[in-house]
Order: C-alpha cells, then structure tokens, then sequence
C-alpha cells in the first residue's frame, strides 16, 4: 500500500458517482491509496454503485433521486466539512481521473494555502479547434472560480506539470 500523502481526518475525497458500479470500486480503492478518508455520493444510481462499497472504509450517501453532479460534490462537501475536513480532493465515479495525481494536489495546495488547485485537463499548444474551445472553457471557469474562491492556482502555476 503507498504511503498515504494526507493525514487522517484532514483532507476528504469526494466522488460524486451515477450507475458507475463497473468502475467505482476501483477508483475508491486508488484514492484509498493516498488519502484515508474518501466520501462517495451515489446520486440515484440504480445500478448498485453504492452496494459495491460495502466491505470498504469510506463513507457512502445516497440520492433517493438523481440530483446532479453539482448537487452530489455539494453534498459531500457538506459532510467532509461536519466531519472537520481541512480541505476536500474531488474523482470522478468514472475513473477519469488519476487518482495518483492526488498527492501532487495535496502538495500544491500545501505550498498555496487559501487557494483552490485545478488539476488541468489540457495541456496547451491545443492542437485542434474542439480541444481550443474546450481549453478557453476551462480557463474562463477557473476564471470564475477564482472570483468565488479568491485565488486559483492551475498546475502551470503550480508546478504539477513538472516531471
């Protein structure tokens, strides 16, 4: 097992999940890896995702409907934050997201306190129109984000794209 980067009871990650029961076990046992306390909102699924978490340490709330992504994270960040969280990584259910790229999240916002950390999907030069568009769009919601947060930081600025 890897030496988990955040200390118990510090930092939460949460993910949202709908009918991901293909993947969400997997994923949860890769964040499980790096940070001990994981929260999964199972937003309505009707596939069992939230079931196939049963025999794991992580915290599992449920949707009686779908509600949404945003409604999800919402929730998850309510609990991280009743529970005393620190700070809260997010994953998608769907594995899209490397769960080993969390200790390098949890290390940018150690050296940026009060900050939020945008792991950056796109890597510019953009080479097409569709990854272009795509790249403004992530960059104006960073944007907004900052407004909102009062500073973000994304990994050009954060050193995560340093090898």
């Amino acid at each position: 097992m890897a030496e988990s980067v955040a200390r118990e009871g510090e930092v939460a990650v949460v993910i949202p999940a709908l009918n991901e029961a293909l993947r969400i076990r997997e994923v949860v046992g890769q964040a499980l890896r790096h940070c001990p306390w994981v929260i999964v909102v199972d937003d309505g699924s009707d596939d069992g995702t939230g079931d196939c978490l049963r025999d794991l340490p992580v915290t599992v709330l449920r949707h009686p409907r779908r509600l949404g992504k945003g409604a999800a994270l919402r929730t998850g960040f309510a609990e991280a934050h009743a529970r005393g969280a620190r700070g809260v990584l997010t994953l998608d259910g769907d594995g899209q997201h490397d769960p080993d790229d969390l200790p390098r999240l949890l290390q940018a916002a150690a050296r940026h306190p009060r900050c939020t950390i945008i792991r950056a999907r796109l890597r510019p030069p953009c080479p097409n129109q569709v990854a272009r568009a795509k790249s403004i769009v992530d960059h104006v919601a960073a944007v907004l984000a900052a407004d909102v947060a009062h500073g973000v930081l994304d990994e050009r600025r954060t050193g995560l794209l340093e090898q």
